[in-house]
């Protein structure tokens, strides 16, 4: 029954926005020591409520975009899975 009430404190703190909205201020102050910002942009947060969270709005490709982009490239699948881990690593492992 523990682990009923401590999945179920874990969902509600998941869906409470007013902790993303203070982790993306942690990131953001973070990352913003370590890289330019136009390398690395995070949303501002606009409003945030328990249930809301509005960020600012950055311009940029969507990422369902940017996957239909390399569906319908020349590049193999491959190709974009190998770069797609070996960037996802190099910016974990650069924190």
């Amino acid at each position: 029954l523990s682990a009923v009430k401590e999945l179920q404190r874990q969902i509600h703190q998941e869906f409470d926005f007013r902790l993303e909205a203070q982790n993306m201020e942690f990131f953001r102050k973070a990352l913003g020591q370590r890289f330019s910002s136009d390398k690395l942009v995070i949303p501002e947060t606009v409003f945030v409520s328990k249930r809301l969270l509005v960020m600012s709005l950055l311009p940029g490709q969507s990422l369902s975009s940017l996957a239909k982009s390399a569906a319908s490239s020349t590049l193999s699948k491959s190709f974009w899975m190998r770069f797609g881990r070996r960037s996802f690593f190099r910016q974990v492992l650069s924190l």
